[in-house]
């Protein structure tokens, strides 16, 4: 590597690192966020089959 571009590269390596973990950051953020979406949606899921599950089981036995 040329000694008079080595300053320009680590700037520019050094940029493009910081561009990368604010990325990163941000889908990890956007994971996160989508996950507890994900399990809110599957409490509720479950929360809406348990009544539906306890009226099968009563109706069965009538």
């Amino acid at each position: 590597m040329d000694p008079k571009n080595a300053g320009e590269m680590l700037k520019h390596l050094e940029k493009q690192n910081e561009l990368l973990e604010d990325a990163h950051k941000k889908m990890s953020n956007e994971l996160h966020r989508l996950q507890g979406d994900v399990n809110k949606m599957i409490f509720n899921d479950a929360e809406n089959e348990e009544p539906n599950a306890q009226a099968d089981a009563s109706n069965e036995q009538q």
